[in-house]
């Protein structure tokens, strides 16, 4: 899947670090959040040491679970069709 099959939407409200704790927050499947690092360990910003990335100071290994998160510098968006069901 390449950078523009991903629907580039802003978030409503900006992911915080305490959504990874909210059970009602939606999460992206384990092969979009590999996906997504993938991108992110290419990245200028992303620093391998801490897994965090310079722009947003985010850990990213969490952070790309998260379904309405995005990238700061735009390198991949929400992906509505990597999103879990919900069961």
């Amino acid at each position: 899947m390449s950078n523009d099959e991903f629907l580039e939407v802003p978030p409503l409200k900006p992911v915080r670090p305490w959504d990874l704790f909210n059970p009602n927050k939606e999460r992206v499947s384990d092969k979009a959040q590999e996906r997504r690092m993938a991108i992110c360990k290419e990245c200028p910003f992303y620093i391998k040491v801490t897994t965090q990335c310079s722009k947003c100071a985010c850990i990213m290994p969490q952070k790309t679970k998260l379904a309405d998160a995005s990238c700061p510098v735009g390198k991949w968006g929400i992906d509505s069709d990597a999103v879990k069901e919900k069961k």
